[in-house]
């Protein structure tokens, strides 16, 4: 079952995100490859993205928010009840972001699951590293926070009520 839509409207589109970001085992979410065929058919006009998602794959929000940066006109990203953990960098990545006042707002560091040996344990968690740094600059360039006080708030799992993340910078209204 498809748990996203574009709304295809006169002169602009809707895509409603209220799901998890990628696949889930059963092939549920939304994926960075539906999003992007998807996304091209609707470069000539402003696109509103809903989100109320709780977050997923860091490597499909980063790659949906890289195409969102590439749009051509607007996007708008719109919160609905909950914007966490990578759905966090798909609305920063968006050139305006409104949320209603009892909205929340979730930045933490990345994490995953491993099987393996302590050697492929200590890789993982270079790779983790670098995932965190390159979440971090995109939270620096949303917000202008120091980079230290971004990994800060990330290292301490960070909810903000939608006054505090338009306070923060997350949030523009």
């Amino acid at each position: 079952m498809k748990k996203y839509n574009f709304v295809n409207n006169a002169d602009s589109v809707e895509l409603n995100i209220f799901s998890e970001i990628g696949e889930d085992f059963f092939g549920n979410g939304l994926s960075f490859k539906e999003f992007a065929e998807e996304l091209k058919q609707y470069d000539d006009r402003a696109l509103t993205i809903n989100i109320d998602s709780c977050g997923g794959s860091v490597f499909d929000g980063v790659a949906m928010a890289n195409a969102i940066k590439q749009r051509k006109n607007k996007t708008t990203c719109n919160i609905y009840s909950i914007c966490a953990s990578i759905a966090t960098h798909i609305a920063c990545a968006c050139d305006e972001v409104n949320c209603f006042e009892n909205s929340i707002y979730m930045i933490h560091l990345a994490s995953c699951g491993i099987f393996g040996n302590k050697e492929e344990m200590r890789k993982q968690i270079e790779i983790l590293d670098k995932i965190d740094n390159i979440l971090a600059e995109a939270y620096v360039n949303k917000t202008g926070i120091a980079k230290e006080d971004i990994l800060k708030a990330m290292t301490e799992e960070t909810w903000l009520t939608a006054q505090e993340a338009k306070d923060m910078g997350f949030v523009d209204n």
